[in-house]
């Protein structure tokens, strides 16, 4: 086969991948939206936001226990090649163990939370979901390692697949709350003999291992013990936990400040949010990770690229979901939760502003993702954590539900511009970047910024006056112009060179 056959047969695979992971991921979200519309609707207001209470809980507590497997086998693998297999045995170990003591914590924290007996309750069942997401990560890694996308489409998929069907049956038979928890943790047990199945082939090294020769009769010595493996995984299950504190424990905040209602409205908000984030999450974390691990070893031009087009065409198109999400949200959250749900709209509106800092944050991070950058990652993230916490306790107290939006909007800003000098400042083939190419990206989101925050203050105030809605039509006419010349002028150009 020619060079240039060869070349398109992998641009080819490349965009089949993506389109596998996308469209089943697709289906995935739909899923997942649709679970959480049925619960939003069968179940009381008090009872959604028990309910969301405790899988929050149990999902940042997951995460911890993960303490970053996945990731850290994805970065052994793409730099040792078949002698990082000496890393999956303590890994497991650890998260054993970490889970074990998450457990034990949970369980007893549990009877001292200021929440409702509902949510104490559930959060016990749920420690099944725990142990689940415990190891989930790892799972996916091995058809990540493997490049088995459709598999790992599958996996994904399956996780709100189980949820939903358990939803669906209590909706048509008229389910207690208990019944859906019960469900859910029945389905993380399936799960957990799932992972442990796909993790069990790479433990017996029966898998093939993309980018890299087969295993065959080679002896891997060197076993590092519980304490140096702790060591290796620490930054990456850094980055994990600090993430999983900034993006998900206002609603864990929220419930113990103002109840189980407010958990509820804010997270009709954050649900749909999850829904835009999981395509470009779907994109970085299952496609794009393992590649870049390879780059950042010896593809200084496929980084750089990452970063500039990748950053365009990111930040265009959170541009975009911003005032479709802002401009929607008055009408679709009551017609899809319904009007009960009506306040979690204004919500929404301004977690909006958060979808460019957050997409520009993916696109960063996964640059900083590197053994050579990753302790730096966490550091930020961390900074995130931080400031997440502190924010939401004195927004919260101040303007209820409403400053856990302003905190998670401040928390996104400032976690983005870390990314942006940590890139800028420790990753060779970013440094020379001039700044001045990006300047109508950024004037441009700061005019979308503005103009949606106007837009909260004439909805929150109950503003009829048809001339406040004028700069809101005069302005939001020139965003939409501006963005169509510059999809013609930079988008399509940026999209080509980065995937093709």
């Amino acid at each position: 086969m020619s060079l240039k056959k060869k070349l398109a047969s992998s641009k080819n695979k490349n965009i089949l991948d993506i389109s596998v992971l996308w469209i089943s991921q697709f289906g995935a979200v739909g899923i997942a939206f649709f679970t959480q519309l049925l619960l939003a609707r069968i179940l009381k207001v008090e009872d959604y936001g028990s309910f969301t209470s405790a899988i929050n809980i149990v999902t940042i507590l997951g995460g911890a226990a993960a303490f970053g497997a996945g990731s850290n086998w994805l970065r052994a693998f793409g730099v040792e090649g078949w002698k990082a297999h000496r890393w999956v045995r303590p890994t497991i170990k650890i998260n054993l163990i970490i889970a074990s003591i998450v457990i034990v914590g949970l369980l007893v924290s549990t009877y001292y939370m200021s929440v409702s007996d509902s949510t104490k309750i559930l959060t016990i069942i749920f420690i099944s979901i725990l142990l689940s997401l415990t190891f989930s990560t790892a799972a996916e890694a091995v058809y990540q390692l493997e490049e088995k996308y459709q598999k790992l489409s599958l996996l994904k998929f399956s996780v709100q697949g189980l949820r939903f069907l358990v939803v669906l049956i209590a909706s048509f038979i008229g389910a207690n709350l208990l019944f859906i928890g019960i469900g859910y943790a029945f389905g993380a047990f399936i799960l957990i003999y799932v992972y442990f199945r796909i993790i069990k082939r790479l433990y017996k090294r029966k898998v093939e291992l993309k980018g890299h020769a087969p295993y065959g009769n080679r002896t891997i010595n060197d076993i590092p013990s519980i304490k140096t493996a702790f060591k290796y995984l620490l930054p990456y299950g850094s980055t994990i936990v600090f993430y999983s504190i900034y993006f998900q424990s206002n609603i864990f905040i929220i419930g113990l400040m103002s109840g189980e209602e407010s958990v509820a409205l804010y997270n009709v908000a954050f649900t749909i949010l999850n829904v835009i984030y999981l395509f470009p999450t779907t994109f970085y974390q299952s496609y794009l990770i393992p590649k870049v691990h390879r780059w950042g070893e010896n593809n200084e031009e496929k980084m750089s690229l990452l970063f500039k087009q990748g950053s365009k065409i990111v930040l265009t198109i959170g541009i975009i979901i911003m005032l479709a999400v802002a401009g929607c949200a008055s009408f679709v959250v009551p017609l899809l939760f319904g009007e009960r749900y009506a306040e979690a709209s204004l919500i929404l509106m301004l977690l909006s502003i958060t979808i460019p800092f957050r997409l520009l944050c993916n696109n960063l991070g996964s640059i900083l993702v590197t053994e050579k950058h990753v302790v730096k990652k966490a550091y930020y993230q961390m900074t995130g954590a931080i400031v997440s916490i502190v924010l939401n306790v004195v927004f919260i107290n101040l303007w209820g539900v409403y400053g856990a939006a302003f905190a998670t909007i401040i928390t996104e800003f400032i976690v983005m511009l870390l990314f942006i000098i940590g890139v800028n400042s420790y990753v060779p083939a970013i440094k020379n970047h001039k700044w001045k190419n990006t300047k109508k990206f950024t004037n441009l989101l700061l005019v979308t910024t503005l103009l949606v925050v106007y837009y909260f203050y004439v909805l929150s105030n109950n503003v009829t006056t048809f001339g406040f809605f004028i700069p809101i039509l005069v302005i939001g006419l020139f965003l939409i112009y501006s963005l169509v010349k510059l999809i013609k002028n930079d988008l399509i150009i940026s999209v080509k060179k980065l995937l093709l």
